[in-house]
């Protein structure tokens, strides 16, 4: 699954320190997570990538993402584009 958001000016270390303190630990509590990423894109957006083994872990990621992104990020960020599907090539 690929999160983008755009973030507000000047707001990237405090965005980063956030997710790293407060997403990061409840996230690697759900069964099945694989991965998660954490990208600077460098064009006014951050991207979150997150692999899980299931789409029921992938569903509870969303969850978790949406109310804490509501309570933790709020002020920070703008509104998600999510993308989610089958991994069909890795290496």
């Amino acid at each position: 699954m690929v999160r983008e958001r755009r973030y507000k000016t000047d707001s990237v270390a405090e965005v980063t320190k956030r997710v790293n303190e407060q997403f990061v630990p409840p996230i690697k509590g759900i069964p099945g997570l694989v991965a998660y990423y954490l990208v600077n894109t460098d064009h006014g957006a951050m991207t979150s990538v997150s692999v899980f083994e299931t789409e029921e872990g992938q569903e509870e990621s969303n969850r978790v993402a949406a109310s804490w992104v509501k309570d933790g990020l709020g002020e920070l960020v703008g509104p998600v584009e999510v993308s989610a599907g089958e991994v069909t090539a890795c290496v």
